[in-house]
């Protein structure tokens, strides 16, 4: 069980079990849902916020460090849109503690320094380089040989003034400050559809629907999968009972789950919300998107938005 969900309590929303009417309706309960939510509330707007209780699986930090991004950015789209991502993820963290400081929520949030380090010399090159192209985006970077890790290595990307928080109380805090006055929290409500004729949208769930002026989907900066096993187009690797993994075949990107009884199924390793690569979860023995954190059981049907659909299913080679 991951850290969070052991240590947030639980919470209480109901949920959708009739037709509402709302000025905005948001589906998804991450931190960028529920602000945008609250934000809505705080500007007059009555709003419906849809979320299912997250898995938990996330390291509660909050940075505008990802790796080497600002060095992948520039050679790709140049120095003034890394420049456009820095600031605006620093935005987005100081946002973030704003928000936490106006509405009180009780989340260890603290500011702390975030690090890409290096265990190679290859590896130490490319994080020099990160540090000093963060640096002259006006980013709070710098190169440092001194980091706070149990084990040896090279050296890092430093990025100060960043933050740390417990994920989970800070998504019940959000969703204490938007419901009520008018706005209202759904939990375990999965959106369905959406149907959009020219006037107000209609959000159809398993058990009843929102009416809304506008409709607002969260989404998150995709993160890289780690992407399928090696062995080529057309082999497969066939997991141990209970395991699963991501194979390269000739249909693409394959999840190929044994169950406990050693019967293999196949399904599309594509997330139905937006395309990234889901991965294995063997805690929880289901397949999870890095990028938006839809979760689909071992079968391949979904149980955790923004994917409303399964995973298509494929035939073994």
């Amino acid at each position: 069980m991951s850290l969070w969900v052991a240590t947030a309590g639980t919470t209480g929303y109901p949920q959708l079990d009739a037709d509402v009417e709302v000025d905005v309706v948001v589906i998804g309960g991450g931190i960028a849902g529920l602000t945008a939510a609250l934000a809505l509330k705080r500007g007059g707007d009555r709003g419906s916020a849809r979320r299912h209780r997250s898995h938990g699986h996330t390291t509660g930090k909050v940075t505008s460090l990802h790796r080497l991004v600002y060095s992948e950015l520039a050679e790709s789209h140049g120095n003034a849109t890394a420049r456009t991502y820095g600031q605006a993820n620093q935005a987005a963290l100081e946002h973030i503690a704003r928000t936490v400081s106006e509405e009180r929520i009780d989340c260890g949030f603290r500011r702390v320094a975030n690090y890409t380090y290096a265990e190679s010399q290859a590896a130490l090159d490319r994080v020099r380089t990160e540090a000093d192209l963060a640096a002259r985006l006006g980013l709070p970077s710098s190169f440092t040989i001194d980091v706070p890790l149990p084990f040896p290595v090279r050296g890092a990307v430093r990025f100060d003034g960043q933050a740390q928080l417990h994920a989970l109380k800070c998504l019940q805090g959000l969703a204490g400050a938007v419901d009520g006055d008018g706005s209202f929290v759904f939990e375990e409500t999965r959106a369905v559809g959406l149907r959009d004729s020219g006037g107000p949208v209609m959000m159809d769930t398993e058990r009843g629907s929102v009416r809304a002026r506008d409709v607002i989907k969260e989404a998150a900066p995709a993160q890289a999968s780690a992407g399928p096993e090696p062995g080529g187009p057309g082999s497969l690797t066939i997991p141990a009972p209970g395991a699963g993994t991501v194979v390269a075949l000739d249909g693409g990107p394959t999840a190929v789950y044994t169950d406990p009884n050693g019967n293999v199924q196949a399904f599309s390793a594509i997330c139905t919300h937006l395309g990234c690569t889901v991965g294995f979860n063997t805690d929880d023995v289901s397949w999870d998107c890095p990028c938006h954190g839809s979760r689909f059981a071992a079968d391949g049907t979904v149980i955790q938005g923004p994917a409303t659909r399964n995973l298509d299913r494929r035939p073994l080679p």
